[in-house]
């Protein structure tokens, strides 16, 4: 989230009026914020690596903090009242996002795997996903944390799945895209080579997902191939966006990209100041992006014009 001094809450125009970033307010946790950050309602969430989950009001005051006693890398995950998130120790948490307190925890069994970082949980409608580093994808009632089904997908999983009406889209790091039902039956699967690091991208083309070689592949629901395009640059963390007729992404080779969600042929392409692990954020005509310098840059989502720094 971004935030401006106007008004807390980012806004704007038009892609091309003129733009300045000034500090609204500054909060520090004791840890690295690898998580993004998600807004519920009147407050924002924040998981750091000091263990602790912030709930803060939008002139960047705390409203309840939740010590989880380990590493949160994951963004936090919300439906019906709840967060849910998880952390290195393998534990599992719905927390009330109202105050914090816990409703249900659920662990999981380690790997050799374990490692930073771990994948976002996902609520669909009664159930919450849970992508765990030993390859498993755990299905919990979203209300008890009682287990419903559980799939082994390869592993690690580390990111986020997706999910439409019908199938849940699940990337794994040894390079598998696995779509499920949501009775966890299998689907279909194919294997792209390399680790798949960033959460599946739906869209009205097909789902996308992207290799850590920089590969952009789509495919059909039904499993048949569309089209891809290689982009040459790593491809970490950050999820890839759509927004009308195009997809963004941010890479570790210092680009920002847009491409044709329908063929995959580039748009344009920008150099960013650094490495780029972060998901680009489509606000009103206007990307933006942070990188591994430090640098927070914003574009034109037409253009790809620079408009502030």
């Amino acid at each position: 989230m971004t935030l401006t001094p106007a008004n807390g809450w980012i806004g704007g125009t038009g892609p091309r009026d003129a733009l300045a970033l000034a500090p609204a307010w500054d909060y520090a946790t004791d840890g690295y914020i690898d998580a993004d950050l998600v807004v519920a309602d009147d407050r924002l969430l924040v998981a750091s690596w000091d263990g602790v989950l912030h709930a803060l009001n939008d002139r960047g005051e705390p409203l309840w903090q939740r010590t989880l006693g380990d590493t949160l890398d994951a963004t936090p995950a919300l439906g019906q009242g709840r967060v849910y998130l998880q952390t290195w120790s393998r534990e599992v948490y719905a927390l009330d996002a109202a105050t914090g307190k816990t409703r249900w925890r659920f662990d999981y069994s380690p790997s050799q795997a374990d490692d930073h970082r771990q994948g976002s949980l996902l609520p669909i409608g009664a159930m919450v996903l849970v992508p765990a580093w030993n390859g498993t994808l755990f299905a919990l009632d979203a209300a008890t944390g009682d287990r419903l089904w559980s799939h082994a997908a390869g592993q690690p999983l580390r990111a986020q799945p997706a999910a439409d009406a019908e199938q849940i889209y699940l990337a794994s790091g040894d390079g598998q895209l696995t779509v499920l039902g949501h009775d966890g039956a299998l689907r279909w699967q194919v294997q792209l080579g390399a680790p798949l690091l960033r959460a599946p991208l739906l869209t009205p083309h097909g789902v996308v997902v992207v290799s850590r070689e920089g590969r952009v592949a789509a495919y059909a629901t039904t499993g048949a191939p569309l089209w891809e395009r290689q982009l040459d640059e790593l491809c970490y963390y950050g999820a890839a966006v759509y927004d009308s007729g195009a997809i963004y992404l941010a890479t570790a080779g210092n680009g920002l990209w847009k491409l044709a969600a329908d063929s995959g042929e580039p748009v344009w392409r920008v150099a960013l100041d650094g490495p780029s692990y972060a998901s680009p954020l489509l606000r009103d005509g206007r990307i933006y992006i942070g990188d591994n310098s430090g640098s927070l840059q914003v574009f034109g989502a037409d253009s790809g014009d620079r408009l502030a720094q």
